[in-house]
């Protein structure tokens, strides 16, 4: 009777605990010129590219990373899940770099169909766009942990 007790006992605690769920798919896709034959890059890589910490692609050109504007709901996303901060945090940091003069933000577009233009337009353009956008003319890269 006490090892029953044990087994229904353990198939009580199974049910109370969740199983382990799923992380949930980003809220954008990072995108690249075309002709870019970068496939994928590290959350680490593509945060050091957007803060100006990396200024060129492996092949040597130069790098031209696209922001969307501050208060969209996809640089929210992009902004806590790649630099693990808000969009105000990245602008503060970004305003020290400028007033020092050792940089220049990336460019803000007002949309996904802006960013894309921009991206299909510059071999060196990296952009974000929402989950949903069609990405017909650029590459879409593989974000790794």
């Amino acid at each position: 009777m006490p090892r029953c007790l044990g087994l229904v006992a353990a198939a009580f605690l199974t049910l109370l605990v969740p199983a382990r769920a799923e992380a949930p798919a980003p809220a954008y896709k990072v995108v690249v010129n075309a002709g870019n034959p970068t496939a994928s890059l590290t959350r680490r890589e593509l945060s050091a590219l957007f803060l100006g910490r990396k200024t060129a692609w492996p092949d040597g050109t130069k790098a031209v990373p696209i922001d969307q504007v501050e208060t969209s709901a996809v640089r929210v996303a992009f902004s806590r899940d790649v630099h693990g901060r808000k969009p105000t945090a990245v602008k503060n940091y970004w305003l020290q770099i400028l007033f020092s003069g050792r940089g220049v933000p990336p460019v803000e577009k007002a949309g996904d169909e802006q960013v894309l233009e921009a991206v299909r337009s510059r071999a060196g353009a990296v952009g974000y766009v929402t989950a949903g956008a069609r990405t017909d003319g650029v590459k879409v890269l593989e974000i790794l942990p």
